[in-house]
């Protein structure tokens, strides 16, 4: 990192006014994540996109050994003064945090705030998120590109936890793609989202987990006051909050979002997923049910649908809000999962991004059932 980039970002925390948190989620750690999310906003922070720009950097849930190597890298990119905490569980959130700020700790790394000691980055290990050079192959054009490794995840910014996404770039356009999650660490439970047992609840945590969807896409297409205020209705629903005053403000919120001729520029065509090609994966759930062109456009507005016609009182049509699982059990995030990698060859990468969280699988979805310490991939050529 150069002198320049550390004065810059140096002053843009000091000018921020708060903390700025690097959140690292754990598969399994929503409920972590989501009160993270919240705590840091409630104490005048921001979620911070790069380490250049944190001066936190905060473990929701518990990570596994190859998760706990990205949190190092991520440690040895930032800058100091920097700390680092982890919240094993949601109610511990609040007291990790406070520890954490500038002016409450012990001023150093507050590494006592997690259980293991970060083994430093500062030279010893790679950039994460480096490419690794793979060979030279011709373009479409006759020219002879570099063809890189960049493996997509799993600590990216408004990313499912966990989740790695190994490319195959050639200039920076994807040609392959191959999806797996990382293994669980802490005790195994059942995914948050489909928590609730009376059908009030269920449909209040399902309309919660569409806002959650929302807010991961619109951030990742760089719209992030409207995804703050995605994060916002979402813990409104989830402080159980009326539905009846949350609706009221999703309604606002979504005629804003509707009108964006920015987002649908940069969804429209994207991704389309015909109710063929669905079934062929099994993909159920709101991306199942989008209208045509059936592309991200389609889904987004999906979820803004049904999210509204939840909280006016509407049933839940799925065991979750991504779907059913099939008849085999094979949880539908594994499905919506595979429908992004097929069709991420050919774009670049900042549009494969895109193409994901409008799908957004669950991998928590895709971790339930499965041995602990195991991994499942999907991927193709």
């Amino acid at each position: 990192m150069g002198l320049n980039v550390v004065l810059r970002s140096a002053v843009m925390r000091g000018l921020a006014g708060g903390p700025r948190v690097l959140l690292v989620a754990c598969p399994g750690g929503t409920a972590v994540r989501l009160a993270a999310e919240a705590a840091v906003g409630e104490r005048g922070g921001r979620l911070a996109l790069t380490p250049a720009e944190a001066d936190v950097l905060l473990v929701a849930g518990e990570p596994a050994a190859e998760l706990r190597s990205a949190v190092d890298v991520l440690w040895g990119q930032m800058p100091g003064p920097r700390r680092l905490g982890q919240a094993a569980r949601a109610r511990d959130v609040g007291a990790v945090l406070e520890a954490l700020l500038p002016g409450r700790g012990d001023g150093g790394r507050a590494a006592r705030s997690a259980p293991w000691a970060p083994s430093g980055g500062d030279g010893e290990t790679a950039r994460l998120g480096e490419p690794v050079m793979a060979g030279r192959g011709e373009d479409r054009d006759g020219l002879r590109l570099d063809v890189l490794r960049v493996p997509l995840g799993p600590v990216l910014p408004d990313w499912p936890a966990g989740l790695v996404v190994d490319t195959v770039v050639q200039g920076d356009v994807v040609q392959r793609a191959g999806g797996r999650v990382l293994p669980f660490a802490g005790p195994r439970r059942p995914p948050f989202w489909h928590a609730g047992k009376s059908p009030d609840a269920r449909r209040r945590r399902t309309a919660a987990a569409h806002l959650d969807s929302l807010g991961r896409l619109l951030a990742v297409a760089g719209w992030e006051a409207a995804a703050r205020e995605a994060r916002r209705l979402r813990d409104r629903l989830l402080d159980g909050e009326p539905e009846r005053g949350v609706r009221a403000d999703v309604g606002a919120w979504r005629r804003r979002v509707e009108r964006s001729r920015t987002l649908r520029w940069a969804t429209d065509g994207l991704g389309v997923l015909t109710p063929a090609d669905a079934a062929g994966l099994g993909v159920s759930g709101p991306a199942a049910r989008a209208r045509a062109p059936h592309d991200a456009t389609a889904r987004w507005r999906r979820w803004l649908e049904e999210a509204d016609g939840l909280l006016a009182g509407g049933p839940v049509r799925d065991g979750g809000p991504r779907g059913s699982a099939t008849v085999e059990a094979v949880p539908p995030s594994r499905g919506l999962l595979a429908a992004a990698v097929e069709r991420m060859p050919g774009r670049e990468l900042s549009a494969a991004r895109l193409l994901l969280a409008s799908l957004d699988p669950d991998p928590d979805e895709l971790a339930a059932g499965r041995a602990p310490g195991g991994t499942r991939g999907v991927g193709v050529r």
